[in-house]
């Protein structure tokens, strides 16, 4: 992967990745294994398994979720699971949803393919937005 992982945090941060694509699914478990912070809480290949599971969940650190998938859609997830979620991330392939993805609260908007120091920059800044909120409060 690569040398320049920060994240250096107290604790695991739980994962879950929901997404139809398996190859996706494989990648991102893969980034998460390969980051100590980080610990794989679940992955779904469809997002109404993952509602029904995740809305009894304890809250999860980061939510992984693609937009286009069969039946419920990524957008529709997010808006039943954001309460659940801390950071929700959203990677897909498609630009043009960028903007329902802001509207529904997403911390970060990620277009495929997304390489291991992408995927790292992307959590790394949102923890670090986090961390000077706290400060200044």
């Amino acid at each position: 992967m690569t040398t320049e992982t920060k994240i250096n945090e107290k604790r695991k941060h739980r994962c879950v990745i929901v997404d139809d694509d398996p190859l996706l699914v494989e990648l991102l478990e893969a980034y998460i294994n390969d980051t100590p912070e980080l610990t794989l809480v679940g992955s779904f290949n469809n997002a109404s398994e993952a509602i029904q599971i995740l809305s009894h969940e304890q809250k999860i650190d980061f939510l992984f979720l693609d937009i286009k998938m069969n039946g419920i859609s990524g957008i529709e997830a997010a808006i039943k699971l954001r309460d659940t979620v801390k950071y929700l991330i959203f990677i897909t392939a498609y630009s043009q949803y960028a903007m329902d993805a802001h509207q529904v609260n997403a911390d970060q908007y990620l277009l495929k393919p997304v390489s291991y120091s992408k995927f790292i920059s992307c959590l790394n800044g949102l923890l670090e937005k986090n961390n000077r909120q706290q400060r200044l409060s």
